[in-house]
């Protein structure tokens, strides 16, 4: 008897965990604490990129530690604000902000045990504790394409729009550049070998 209830025990165990992959994997929630997670389904990731497109669209300014939406950074400039001074965007605020508009009461984690959440986050933070990684064939429109440097150091972020043989297409707030853009690296190129850092699939909760 207590082997027949053991072994129906170890098999609903084993059901479980397989039901919470599969739903993590198709964007469906998992429980951390009573919170409940999700993955980046490939509609909100669709739908982060329109977002982030409008960025581009209206050669938004790269200020770091901006963290404005494409709305009020427009009403801010036609108020007179001066873009890239007073006004502008950083990588992970394109990122955040793209994945809000999607998702309104998105909350990103903060935490490796994803207990902890925050309603704004950093490059770093969005690639520790609040993505999961994805094979290079797995990628899809608005997963996010990360940066690092020399040191391994995550120092960036972008929306992945799509790619070819020979590059990688994407939307980035780049300091070089000075503005938000949509661009492309080479895969062979010297940059896309020494920075990129790995494609990742947003995970996140909602309050």
């Amino acid at each position: 008897m207590k082997r027949h209830f053991a072994g129906r025990l170890l098999i609903s165990l084993v059901s479980l965990i397989v039901i919470l992959n599969w739903g993590a994997v198709n964007g469906l929630g998992t429980s951390h604490e009573g919170v409940v997670g999700y993955s980046a389904s490939a509609e909100q990731g669709q739908a982060a990129l329109n977002y982030a497109q409008r960025y581009v669209e209206y050669e938004t300014a790269y200020l770091l530690g901006g963290r404005l939406t494409i709305e009020r950074y427009l009403e801010r400039k036609a108020a007179g604000d001066e873009p890239g001074v007073d006004i502008g965007v950083d990588a992970s605020a394109v990122v955040v902000n793209s994945y809000r508009a999607a998702v309104p009461s998105i909350r990103f984690w903060t935490n490796q045990e994803r207990t902890q959440m925050a309603a704004d986050v950093g490059s770093r933070t969005l690639f520790h504790y609040s993505s999961s990684p994805i094979d290079d064939d797995a990628v899809r429109p608005g997963d996010l394409v990360f940066f690092q440097n020399d040191a391994g150091a995550i120092i960036g972020v972008g929306l992945f729009t799509h790619s070819t043989n020979a590059a990688v297409h994407f939307i980035v707030a780049s300091p070089n550049a000075e503005r938000v853009i949509h661009t492309h690296a080479v895969k062979d190129g010297d940059y896309w070998q020494n920075s990129f850092a790995g494609f990742r699939r947003l995970v996140y909760t909602t309050r």
